[in-house]
Order: structure tokens, then C-alpha cells, then sequence
């Protein structure tokens, strides 16, 4: 895992792999907050599709179980109620000192529902059994096996982390689609400044400079700030298109939450400052005269006298989250959903996206995203969003061309050839065009 710094300001698109500390600037990421309060004025208030309940999760999250968080209960609760999120599905590493299942996060809190897992192996899994399975180093089929056995439900977790001999692998519901770890390391200039501030006793004025400009933003507009890390992920949605060509595959957001990227400064010998990570790994240290003023420079020998957090979690609870279409807030029905398909994926920094619904319709049936439907004539796939976005409607891998250019708020499309048909949905903030939403797909066969 990475230091702390590492958390924001990441290009939006992925061959847009330079200069992006300028993204940081005041100028441009005031816009970004502009529209980002425009569109949480403007929404519309849809029922979800079909009677259902549209129940924000939050998928792959660390708290003080794992090695690299510090979270308890009581902090993720706050984090979920600030961000309107209802499911937290708990990914703890493995370790010895504690157990992850039966010591982890469970059962229902003040109206939210905690679900125990795992994120283990190598490649990566995210592991969510009914009953404990013990050692988790085994084989990617074995591991896979273990969880189902149970009556769980196993996701890939990075799916970069996985070769071609592991894709074979039964029993598993899905992949995530976006996991906001990988978003960020993928990008060389944010490796540079971790190889910056980890290899060196003393920062050097690069690092610096960019470390003083993540702070200031932060302060300033800290969602947008940490919203830098977003980016379409085409080696992602490549995988994915792969997979659900042959089978069904249910598509979630790895919110990858650890509450652990930034930095704590103590006072140092004759006026100097130490840097840590907030977990106690080493930085270089900083030059309190190039701080320009944004923290406190004094204090005795050894005391604390600045922390600052990147990554509360409440930001990154709210940046994305996995909406899970369901007829209750309960275990079994959550776990049917996902293993259903009935979800979508949703940066919900920019807009709730609460109430999206993506169906196919023939005559008066209608089948939910995640399901399978017969090619008939007559079948259509429609969709309504609270708000206008600009639409993309992608048939196994490959965006269809669609009539017109305008964004809208609704949508119908008559269906001719067979496939697996997704939708995204894309909003302006700022100077860019960014995702807001992806659906899982309806499979026409």
C-alpha cells in the first residue's frame, strides 16, 4: 500500500498522464464545486424501478483490523450516515491478531448494515462468507469454493492483480469496475512524488511545492480535490466486457477506504519538522519555511504539531458508491441483488444518483439491469436519470452511436440484435467531461 500523500489529483482520462498538479488550482476546481452544488440543486426525486429500494453500498473498506487502517465503528457509522449510504461491505486484511469474521463489523447500526469480509490473495479477492473459512491462502478455485459453500459471495478485487490462468475460476458474482487505489498509483507522476517523499531524508523543493499544493486545495474544496483520482479505467471495462460476453458478471465500485493517506508532522531538533504517514511510516522530512504558513512550525522536540488527513472517510464514502437494487435492507436480500446484477455504479460526489433505472421492456414486462431476456420484437431498453447527462450506450465492449448529441434525463432504445448492453452516463464539472455513472448491463440472448 501507499503513503498517504498519494490519495488525490489524478487526471481525468487515462492518456492524461502529465501535469496534474495543476488541476489543483483554486481557479479551476472552483467551477468543479459550482457544478457539483448546481446539480445537487437541480436532481429530480425518482421512485427506484419496480418497487425496489435503491440502497447505497459502499464496497471494499479497511478499518482497524486491517494493518494499513485505524477505523472503528463509530467513525465508518458517521462516514455512512454523511454520505447517505446504507451497506458497508467490510474488507479487512487477514492477519494474526485479529479475526476478520468473527471480530469484524457486523449486523445492523443505527439503520446501516455492516457485512464482515475480506480482502485477501493473490490475485486479489473480495471475500464475503456466511460462516468462517479459515485459512485464506489457498487457491484462487479452492478460495472461491470455500466462500459459496457458505452461502457467500466472492467479488474480484483488482482485477489488474489477476493472470489468465485465474480468470477461469467458478462460483465468483462479479468484478469491480473502478477501484479508486488502483485509479491512483496507475499514474507515473503520483509514483514520482511517493519515490520523492519515501526515498529521501529531507524533501526535495518538487516535492514540496506539490505537497503544500495538495494541502491548500484540500482545504479549500476537499471532495473535488480528492476527486482528482478519478478516471475511466478502459483496462477495466475491457476485462469486464470480456467477462460478461460469457457470462453473467455483476459490476460493483471499489471505494478501497482506509482513512490513512497524509501526513503528520512532529517538531523536530532546533526548530525542524519530522514527517510521518498517519500510520507512523517514515517521510522525507519538510522544510517548515517552505509551508508558507499553512501549519504550525513550533513546538518541543517530539510533540505533534500538525495531521492532516487526505482520505477521511467521509469523502471516500461519498466519492463512489455501489447502488444495489433490493426489495429490503437485509443480508439475504443484499446478497441476492448483487448476485442478481441489480446495481450500478455511481460517482456520487458529483450527483445522487439515487433513482437511476436502466430496464429492458417487452410489452408490459420489464426486466431489471443484471438480467437475462429473451430478442423479441418490440424490446426496448429504456432508462431515467435525475438529472440530464450525456449518454453512452455501449453493446459488448463497443459504444453504439446514438441519435443526437444533447443530454437528457430519459432514454429508449429498440433493440434488433442480440448482446450485453450497458449504460453510462457522463457529466461536465468544471473544464471536463466525467463519468457519473455505470450501469450494469441487460443481456439480450
Amino acid at each position: 500500500m501507499l503513503p498517504a500523500f498519494l490519495a488525490l489529483a489524478l487526471p481525468l482520462a487515462a492518456e492524461q498522464q502529465s501535469g496534474i498538479f495543476d488541476r489543483l488550482d483554486l481557479a479551476r476546481l472552483a467551477p468543479k464545486h459550482a457544478d457539483v452544488v448546481k446539480y445537487a440543486a437541480a436532481r429530480k426525486t425518482l421512485p427506484p424501478p419496480l418497487g425496489l429500494q435503491d440502497i447505497r453500498a459502499v464496497i471494499h473498506c479497511h478499518g482497524y483490523l486491517s494493518h494499513d487502517s485505524w477505523g472503528h465503528i463509530e467513525d465508518l457509522l458517521a462516514a455512512a450516515k454523511a454520505s447517505g449510504t446504507r451497506v458497508v461491505m467490510m474488507t479487512d486484511h487477514p492477519g494474526t491478531k485479529y479475526d476478520w469474521f468473527a471480530q469484524g463489523f457486523a449486523g445492523m447500526h443505527d439503520g446501516v448494515l455492516f457485512i464482515p469480509g475480506a480482502e485477501t490473495g493473490d490475485p486479489t479477492f473480495l471475500l464475503f462468507p456466511r460462516q468462517p473459512i479459515g485459512d485464506t491462502h489457498k487457491p484462487p478455485q479452492t478460495l472461491s469454493d470455500a466462500v459459496h459453500a457458505t452461502g457467500g459471495i466472492a467479488f474480484i478485487g483488482h482485477p489488474e492483480t489477476w493472470k489468465s490462468a485465474d480468470w477461469g475460476t467458478t462460483g465468483l458474482v462479479g468484478m469491480e469496475l473502478y477501484n479508486q487505489h488502483y485509479n491512483r498509483v496507475r499514474t507515473q507522476e503520483m509514483r514520482d512524488l511517493e519515490d520523492a517523499m519515501t526515498e529521501h531524508p529531507v524533501a526535495t523543493d518538487d516535492a514540496t511545492k506539490k505537497m503544500v499544493a495538495l494541502i491548500r486545495a484540500f482545504r479549500a474544496y476537499p471532495q473535488e480535490t480528492f476527486a482528482f483520482v478519478q478516471q475511466p479505467l478502459p483496462e477495466y471495462a475491457a476485462m469486464y466486457d470480456r467477462e460478461t460476453a460469457k457470462h453473467r458478471f455483476t459490476a460493483i465500485a471499489g471505494n478501497d477506504c482506509h482513512a490513512y493517506w497524509g501526513v503528520l508532522l512532529e517538531a523536530g531538533p532546533n526548530g525542524s519538522l519530522i514527517s510521518k504517514g498517519v500510520m507512523g511510516n517514515p517521510m522525507a522530512a519538510l522544510d517548515p519555511a517552505r509551508l508558507e504558513g499553512l501549519v504550525p512550525t513550533t513546538g518541543k522536540p517530539g510533540e505533534k504539531v500538525f495531521e492532516f488527513f487526505l482520505d477521511p472517510y467521509p469523502i471516500s464514502f461519498k466519492f463512489v458508491g455501489t447502488h444495489i437494487l433490493a426489495p429490503k435492507l437485509e443480508h439475504d436480500a443484499i446478497f441476492d441483488a448483487l448476485r442478481a446484477g441489480h446495481a450500478y455504479l455511481s460517482f456520487d460526489w458529483i450527483a445522487d444518483a439515487t433513482g437511476f433505472s436502466f430496464l429492458a421492456q417487452q410489452g408490459r414486462r420489464a426486466f431489471l439491469m443484471g438480467e437475462e431476456v429473451p430478442l423479441q420484437s418490440g424490446l426496448t431498453l429504456t432508462a431515467a436519470l435525475p438529472l440530464p447527462s450525456q449518454l453512452r450506450l455501449i453493446k459488448d465492449g463497443q459504444p453504439i452511436a446514438l441519435a443526437g448529441s444533447a443530454e437528457r434525463d430519459t432514454f429508449k432504445y429498440e433493440v434488433k440484435e442480440k448482446g450485453v448492453y450497458r449504460l453510462e452516463a457522463w457529466l461536465k464539472v468544471g473544464d471536463e467531461s466525467s463519468p457519473w455513472i455505470y450501469s450494469n448491463p441487460v443481456y439480450v440472448r
